[in-house]
């Protein structure tokens, strides 16, 4: 779809369209038969073939946003996008920000969570992404102090183009290279690199930057930040790399909905000073890397679990592992 297509969408004959083929209850393999039927009723082909993309998005999105059947997505950006509950998480701390840059907003998923807290600027090298993303805002009615900006992370000299001076920054960088995902942050658009300049340049600036949960945190050492690795409903789904006066411990493991986190706040190298007063046996993802690896040392973790010792055979609540635990298959952590 490019954006004279996606435009028509917009038009009472794009409605149209997206009504004709959500009627369809589209899916991928079927959809060379519907494109016929829908060109058969009268429409065209670019705009059947946008409204059976649009319908067929929309479904596969109901996972990650609450209003996904009135939002607008591409492939690539709906599979990086943030559900709304990592957003919510997220934005929280940009609370007390007076203005807000969402560097690489793609279709919005963020900025609806960021714009509740400060006004935003919103930026991206993709024109229809940038549409699409005012019309992901409408739909939450949110928008209204929110500026549009089409402009490459790469250029040299953005942040001094932007008005971004005092501004928190969110960034979330692309980790495809040719449709395929990438693995080191060297190979994000824009590379890690750029974003250590920007530090560089405004040594206070409070950054945000999303990541995938397989990043490789020898590579972004620089800095010191604080790497939080974010589990929902059990599955690790990103780190989130924090920078300035975002930072509040070196490493930390939340899950969501629950809301549940643990902070690791010393280094690995720190001698064992104390046992840790938890058992657990099934070890979810995102905590497991917000240890890095390391679970003898340096984390607090939520008051809900006791222990100092191999308890008797027994089952409770577990909020940092999966399901329930049983303390006979459980070590203890000292």
């Amino acid at each position: 779809m490019d954006k004279e297509v996606f435009l028509r969408l917009l038009e009472p004959a794009g409605e149209e369209a997206l009504r004709l083929a959500s009627a369809m209850e589209p899916r991928e393999e079927n959809f060379l038969a519907h494109k016929a039927e829908l060109c058969r009723a009268g429409l065209d082909g670019p705009l059947a073939s946008a409204a059976l993309e649009t319908v067929i998005l929309r479904r596969r999105a109901r996972e990650k946003f609450t209003l996904a059947d009135r939002m607008f997505f591409d492939r690539e950006s709906l599979e990086q996008a943030s559900s709304e509950i990592c957003a919510r998480h997220r934005a929280k701390r940009f609370r007390d920000t007076n203005r807000i840059a969402d560097l690489g907003c793609s279709i919005g998923g963020d900025a609806i969570a960021l714009a509740d807290y400060a006004p935003l600027t919103a930026v991206d090298r993709e024109p229809l992404r940038l549409l699409m993303a005012r019309e992901n805002l409408a739909v939450y009615t949110r928008g209204a102090d929110v500026s549009w900006v089409q402009a490459d992370l790469n250029e040299a000299g953005l942040l001094d183009r932007l008005p971004l001076r005092d501004a928190a920054v969110f960034c979330d960088p692309s980790r495809r290279e040719d449709g395929r995902r990438v693995f080191s942050v060297r190979q994000y658009s824009p590379a890690w690199d750029v974003l250590d300049d920007w530090r560089r340049t405004y040594p206070d600036m409070r950054l945000c930057v999303k990541a995938s949960p397989g990043i490789r945190l020898h590579e972004i050492e620089d800095g010191d930040p604080e790497v939080e690795f974010v589990s929902l409903r059990g599955e690790l789904k990103e780190a989130v790399v924090w920078y300035g006066a975002f930072r509040t411990a070196a490493r930390r493991a939340t899950l969501l909905p629950e809301g549940e986190t643990m902070t690791g706040s010393e280094p690995e190298s720190a001698a064992l000073s104390q046992p840790c007063n938890i058992c657990m046996n099934r070890i979810r993802p995102s905590c497991a890397r917000g240890s890095s690896g390391n679970w003898r040392r340096g984390f607090r973790l939520p008051g809900s679990i006791r222990g100092s010792r191999i308890l008797p055979r027994t089952s409770f609540a577990n909020p940092l592992g999966r399901g329930r635990s049983e303390s006979k298959t459980t070590c203890l952590l000292d």
